[in-house]
């Protein structure tokens, strides 16, 4: 099992899946290859784009997609600002980005695929049922909101 330090650029990309490893594969969200980590998992900082996903059967159903300058001091202000995310997500999917605007691209690209009910910009429809029983849609609720 690869330790708590474990740096999501180098993790294995052929690690088996084992609901015990902190990472047990690699996930492929549109063209996208992500490393796949257990929460609570511990890593060193690095750029580069983050979803968070409950697992419901043998699905991953993205929770919230964002992209960060350091994805770990990203992850610290969720656990102060919205603890509800790690506490019922499963697993967090990493992608080392360098470059700004590739994050962002990509980052605005996977949000309107899948349309993850903490994500608001960029979405294109409501997210799915399997997760907004523990995520409210925060993109439909603005979408009631008056306009001004």
């Amino acid at each position: 099992m690869p330790s708590t330090s474990a740096d999501p650029a180098t993790a294995a990309a052929d690690a088996p899946h084992n609901e015990d490893a902190r990472v047990y594969t690699q996930h492929l969200w549109g063209r996208y290859s992500f490393t796949v980590w257990k929460l609570p998992q511990k890593f060193g900082s690095f750029p580069g784009v983050y979803i968070y996903t409950r697992l419901v059967g043998k699905r991953h159903f993205p929770v919230l997609i964002e992209q960060a300058e350091d994805v770990t001091s990203r992850r610290l202000e969720h656990d102060k600002i919205a603890p509800g995310i790690s506490k019922h997500s499963d697993y967090i999917h990493c992608r080392v980005v360098e470059d700004e605007d590739e994050r962002r691209e990509i980052e605005k690209e996977l949000v309107a695929k899948y349309n993850p009910p903490l994500n608001v910009e960029h979405r294109t429809w409501v997210a799915e049922p399997e997760v907004t029983n523990r995520f409210p849609d925060r993109w439909r609720a603005a979408q009631s909101k008056p306009r001004p």
